[in-house]
């Protein structure tokens, strides 16, 4: 689980699906965090958020004023990747730049597995309508959702084999 705190800069939420997702940014922070609940933040707001990864946030928790100041560093520290976001890398002559390779690595190295679980779950479904292997059903308006359905829980069931064999 991973932490981030900020003042709040821009707020924005869309409606995608059938669910709703809200976005945040941090003051001097390019780093767009997203949830499916409303965090119900105002531009300015203190907030210290937490999550798997910053479009997987779980909770938002208000902070006093005292804390703003500390803040708005921790959020410019963030743009700097020492919060194990993707940030611009601090010098390779900085304590934190190894801490900060290190995550990006873990991160990416997630983020290509889960990339290739996704695109082969895709090809398996495909490949399986194709020889009539599975059928979507006669309903026009949920075959998208059955079908996105099926796509992620086939990626859920490769990620879990893959990280059962590692």
């Amino acid at each position: 689980m991973s932490e981030w705190s900020g003042v709040v800069d821009k707020t924005t939420s869309r409606e995608f699906g059938n669910k709703t997702l809200y976005s945040w940014t941090f003051e001097n922070s390019n780093i767009w965090f997203r949830s499916e609940f409303d965090p119900i933040l105002k531009k300015g707001t203190a907030v210290k958020i937490t999550g798997e990864a910053v479009n997987k946030i779980t909770g938002v928790t208000p902070m006093s004023s005292e804390d703003v100041k500390e803040a708005k560093q921790e959020a410019k520290s963030s743009v700097n990747g020492t919060n194990g976001t993707r940030g611009e890398a601090p010098p390779t002559n900085s304590p934190d730049y190894w801490r900060w390779k290190q995550m990006q690595d873990i991160t990416n190295r997630k983020d290509f597995q889960h990339r290739d679980a996704r695109r082969d779950a895709t090809r398996l479904i495909c490949a399986a309508l194709d020889n009539d292997v599975l059928a979507l059903g006669s309903s026009k308006g949920k075959k998208l959702d059955i079908l996105l359905g099926m796509i992620a829980t086939t990626t859920a069931q490769l990620m879990e084999e893959q990280h059962g064999n590692d």
